[in-house]
């Protein structure tokens, strides 16, 4: 058994609180997930005990929602930051989108953390959920009842479930759209009746020296009676209510009117008060009535408002003891004789034996208005430990096309002094960008690449894949750990990448390496090293520069005995180009395969004829003899613009035989659908040459410089090459970053 923490200890004991016994700590090895939460929504500097806050689970929220084992949360579990047990009540359980989950924090600051732990099939035994509403609550209705249900239950589990009589069940409409999930409208019939009841000759209800009321309540429109959302009235005849709630005459001003036994024994008396101010309409809104009977004083707080509490002098006593028990009326006077209902909704009703703190108030209300009240951290799993990192920051993707999911998709993360804000290169524990990770929503690590990493306080390009990128997809990198384990840069490009070539060596570096697990790396014969310089400005940090040599020889090879960048039916082919000039020679040559033995080619790319323009020519099985043809042909078409980077690609749906050609996003040539376009690439090329037809014999360099150079076996989507042009030509609008931040650090946390 873990002790409580020292703080912990400390705080209790100053409160003159009775301290609760530590739960045994279960064995969070079981459980497959983590998510680390804290609440720096607790703007109040007072510590609250057995406080239940919010918590949202979802994927925003770093939740893996597929990797929950049982159904409706049932594995989902809470404990302390030492590994306790937590009571938590599921208020609402969404598959697939935002669940609610009331959780019991023994003891709540802004700097508290508790972990939510989730996918075990055979979960640790979960307290009871009533243990959440220990902490003087009488009575708690979520008013979470589905649609066409009578009851309410109370989660206190004192049992005073609310029921609507079935002769005015269409007074209410359980299952609407509430503050915390669903909640119950009011006002449904023309007649106005219809209400809950809550039968409670336990007394729990009322006859208490201090009372906490608390309603959510959202109307669109003032009522021309007297609309009640509570009120404790009596079995007996003859006996005044204990209390009742309202909204006033119509006015929207809502009320409380409590009758209270004075101390010296003599009848009861009325107290009245408004809030002195009307709660907005077609909003939701908190309203918390207090009486102190010790002190003789009353309030009422509107929307965590503490300062625009009403107050005032009031008989000391207990609110009225009704004789053989009473019933609690939910929306209405009375739940089937009068025509008092209240003319909305109501949700999380709360009533409570103790006299609820302005902290506590102001607290219950943020943790439901304010999303931020609570900040959720998901935690790695493996050898990576996400909360080592002394450093963070968030990336989002707004610049993906609205409906777009695109799998394992690669995206470019730029760094540099002014981007993130707040980001720092002396901030990183390892040389190079070696310690710098990404993580998904879910706390999953991400295969990353760093291509540049220009720490001299310049910019540096980073690839990140994603496993399902969406406009509203968040990932969030991690540096700062000089422990910090390797990434797997090749996994980067798995997606369907046979070569990818950044053309990023330095200058006077002979090879290009190639990031797929290929490894198809490119090399420039020493004979004609001097054709190509390498490290020049490129489109994503540095590229190749061709055609350095007067006899325009000079090129890079690649050996590629096994045929992997041909033989496939469906192919992309996408690269950047820049150059000042067109060349006088004929057919400068982006790419080529050939067999070398037989002299037959798989394709080549080529800026043809002097115009300007490249294009793609494509020879299919089975002996190479028949292709594709040249495209574009038309010399009409759209030129790359001079001095500037171009975004190519070409694209062949061998199997719908459908050839594209794409120029910086828009498309030059098709979709054109042939009979004569179906087919399989040419698949016995085994030397492929990027920047001329051949590296040492012929004169066809091409006239610029070449970056990102890329080669697929299937036929990207047009989604897909739309977001790979805007990650690199427009990085700034595609990708959001959130400001560079502290991460948490030397906490325990129990997972795995």
């Amino acid at each position: 058994m873990k002790p409580f923490p020292t703080r912990f200890l400390f705080a209790v004991a100053a409160l003159g609180a009775t301290l609760p016994v530590p739960a045994e700590v279960p064995d969070w090895s079981g459980y497959s997930k983590s998510v680390k939460i804290t609440f720096p929504g607790h703007a109040g500097s007072q510590e609250l005990q057995n406080f239940p806050v919010l918590v949202r689970v979802s994927a925003e929220n770093g939740f893996n929602l597929s990797r929950f084992k049982l159904p409706d949360g049932g594995d989902l579990r809470f404990s302390d930051a030492d590994g306790n047990l937590l009571a938590h009540e599921i208020d609402t359980w969404t598959p697939g989108g935002e669940s609610l989950v009331w959780v019991k924090v023994p003891l709540l600051t802004s700097d508290t953390e508790i972990v939510a732990h989730y996918g075990n099939a055979t979960p640790a035994a979960v307290p009871a959920s009533s243990g959440v509403w220990s902490e003087g609550y009488a009575g708690v209705w979520h008013m979470n009842a589905a649609a066409g249900v009578a009851t309410q239950a109370d989660s206190t589990g004192h049992g005073l479930d609310a029921t609507v009589p079935a002769a005015v069940a269409d007074g209410v409409e359980a299952g609407v759209s509430g503050a915390v999930g669903s909640a119950a409208a009011f006002d449904k019939r023309s007649d106005h009746k219809g209400g809950y009841a809550v039968e409670d000759g336990s007394q729990m209800l009322h006859g208490q020296r201090a009372m906490t009321w608390e309603v959510w309540s959202k109307q669109a429109a003032l009522p021309s009676y007297n609309a009640y959302l509570l009120r404790m009235s009596p079995y007996a005849s003859g006996v005044e209510d204990a209390y009742k709630i309202y909204e006033w005459n119509g006015t929207g001003l809502p009320v409380a009117y409590p009758r209270v036994t004075k101390t010296d024994g003599t009848s009861a008396s009325q107290t009245y008060w408004p809030s002195g101010k009307i709660p907005p309409l077609d909003r939701w809104n908190h309203l918390v009535w207090r009486y102190d009977g010790d002190a003789g004083s009353k309030a009422m707080v509107l929307n965590g408002d503490v300062s625009g509490k009403y107050s005032g002098t009031a008989d000391k006593g207990a609110i009225l003891s009704l004789p053989g028990g009473g019933g609690l009326t939910v929306g209405n006077f009375t739940t089937h004789l009068n025509a008092n209902a209240f003319p909305g909704s109501l949700d999380e009703i709360r009533i409570s034996s103790v006299v609820r703190s302005d902290a506590w108030i102001a607290a219950t209300y943020a943790t439901i208005a304010d999303e931020t009240f609570a900040s959720y951290e998901a935690i790695a799993s493996g050898g990576n430990d996400w909360t080592k990192y002394a450093k963070k920051f968030r990336i989002s993707f707004p610049g993906v096309g609205s409906g777009v999911t695109l799998t394992n998709f690669p995206v470019l993360v730029k760094l540099s002094a002014s981007s993130p804000s707040g980001f720092r290169y002396a901030d990183c524990a390892k040389a190079e960008g070696a310690d710098l990770r990404f993580s998904d929503s879910s706390g999953n690590a991400l295969d990353s690449e760093v291509e540049t990493w220009n720490d001299a306080n310049g910019e540096s390009f980073v690839w990140v894949k994603i496993p399902e990128l969406t406009s509203s997809t968040l990932i969030r990198g991690y540096y700062g750990w000089a422990e910090a384990p390797a990434a797997d840069s090749s996994a980067v490009w798995s997606e369907g990448y046979a070569g990818v070539w950044h053309m990023n060596a330095a200058a006077g570096a002979a090879t290009q390496t190639d990031s797929t697990t290929n490894r198809l790396d490119a090399t420039v014969p020493a004979a004609v090293a001097d054709g190509i310089e390498a490290g020049v400005s490129g489109a994503v940090g540095m590229s190749a520069a061709f055609d350095r040599r007067s006899d325009h020889k000079g090129g890079y090879l690649i050996s590629d005995a096994s045929g992997r960048l041909c033989g496939h039916e469906n192919m992309t082919w996408e690269f950047w180009t820049f150059q000042s000039a067109i060349p006088t020679a004929a057919n400068a040559y982006v790419l080529r395969g050939l067999n070398v033995a037989e002299q037959k080619q798989s394709y080549y790319c080529n800026e043809r004829n002097n115009n300007g323009r490249t294009c793609m020519y494509i020879y299919q099985e089975p002996d190479a003899a028949t292709n594709v043809g040249f495209w574009p042909l038309d010399s009409s078409t759209p030129a790359p613009t001079l001095d500037d980077w171009n975004y190519h690609v070409y694209r062949l749906d061998g199997a719908g035989g459908v050839k594209t050609a794409f120029l910086n996003g828009g498309t030059i040539v098709g979709p054109a659908t042939s009979a004569a376009n179906k087919g399989t690439v040419y698949s016995a090329a085994d030397q492929f040459f990027i920047g001329n037809h051949t590296p040492m014999s012929s004169g066809n360099a091409f006239p610029g410089s070449l970056d990102e150079v890329r080669i697929s076996s299937v036929a990207r989507s047009d989604a897909w090459l739309a977001a790979t042009r805007a990650t690199i030509a427009d990085n700034a609008a595609f990708t959001t970053y959130g400001a560079a931040s502290d991460n948490s650090q030397g906490t325990v946390v129990f997972f795995r």
